[in-house]
Order: C-alpha cells, then structure tokens, then sequence
C-alpha cells in the first residue's frame, strides 16, 4: 500500500516482509525519493530492536549518459 505526494515527488508504501534472521513477517517502509528525470533514490525502512523504524538500506540510481 502506498501514497504518491506530487510536492516532495515521493512514494512511500508499507507492507509486511519476511525477517531473513527471524523468519517472521515484520512491518516494512520503503521510499522512492524522485529528485529529477535521472536520478532515483530507493530506501527500505524496517523497525529495529525497540520498535523505532530505521533505515536499513539505499539505493540511488543514475541513469547513464546517452
């Protein structure tokens, strides 16, 4: 599930995934941050040990020259 917002051109979606050291389902965030026509950031938010989301991981994405 997720949410567009046009003036930050942000996605941010929750979900549920599968813990890979716990094998539970576990509540997720992740958040395309669209900052012009080639560049793209990718973020997955997950909560941590006292229940506070934090970010476990980015991705940023740069479209090559043509």
């Amino acid at each position: 599930k997720g949410q567009y917002d046009a003036a930050t051109k942000t996605l941010t979606m929750t979900g549920d995934m599968r813990d890979p050291a716990s094998g539970k389902l576990t509540e997720t965030m992740q958040v395309w941050h669209y900052i012009d026509d080639k560049t793209r950031t990718f973020e997955i938010h997950s909560p941590g040990e006292d229940g506070t989301m934090f970010k476990m991981m980015e991705i940023n994405y740069t479209r090559r020259a043509e």
